[in-house]
């Protein structure tokens, strides 16, 4: 990508961030506690890398170490949050093509609420298992597209998807169907939402993810 396209996907991302505000984390305590439980699986020590980190705000309520955590963002002004807030060391990144990051560089890869930003799913995936050492974790989310309220209203006629920063939508099969491709041990666990334990895969507002490096 030239550097004039990637400014202009960044400064697309700053407002779409800004509209968020900073601090903000989706699925608020519940996803993060999901995601923190799969973290608490990977190696013990060893870097980590944060995709689409935005300002931070995820890392800090995972709880990843400040000390050896680098955040990939393209947006500048996010990242520049991350910086003051010193919550992980930001790294101007275009995700939609190869990471700049060396083979085997982290022992944990978290990426949350990415996956459905990019273009090619494949070609990202692939990326994180490159950059991954061998029994590395990743760990991730996506939101449930395919949930019971999205299909109702696809029925009745109604695009589901509401914000066009997302390319892609993923169901439960469909993101196994991805992430086997490079990862063994892959659990997907539907979550948050208020009746969401009452019918997981149907209810629950997100997916999330994690798989092992073999």
């Amino acid at each position: 990508m030239t550097a004039s396209r990637s400014s202009t996907l960044g400064d697309r991302y700053a407002e779409h961030n800004r509209g968020r505000g900073r601090g903000f984390v989706f699925g608020g305590t519940e996803r993060s506690e999901a995601l923190r439980a799969v973290i608490a699986r990977a190696p013990a020590s060893g870097p980590v890398l944060d995709l689409g980190c935005r300002d931070g705000s995820l890392a800090t309520a995972l709880g990843l170490p400040r000390d050896r955590t680098v955040g990939a963002d393209i947006d500048p002004e996010a990242l520049a949050s991350a910086r003051d807030a010193d919550v992980l060391a930001p790294c101007t990144a275009d995700l939609w093509g190869p990471f700049p990051f060396r083979k085997g560089a982290f022992s944990l890869v978290v990426g949350g609420e990415i996956l459905e930003h990019v273009p090619f799913p494949q070609d990202f995936i692939a990326e994180t298992a490159r950059v991954l050492a061998s029994g590395g974790r990743i760990a991730g989310s996506v939101p449930n597209a395919f949930k019971l309220k999205n299909r109702v209203m696809f029925a009745s006629g109604r695009w589901f998807e509401a914000d066009p920063t997302h390319l892609r939508q993923f169901s439960p099969g469909m993101l196994r169907g991805l992430l086997e491709q490079h990862f063994m041990q892959v659990e997907i666990t539907p979550c948050v939402g208020r009746y969401a334990r009452w019918w997981p895969r149907m209810l629950g507002n997100d997916l999330v993810w994690t798989g092992v490096k073999p």
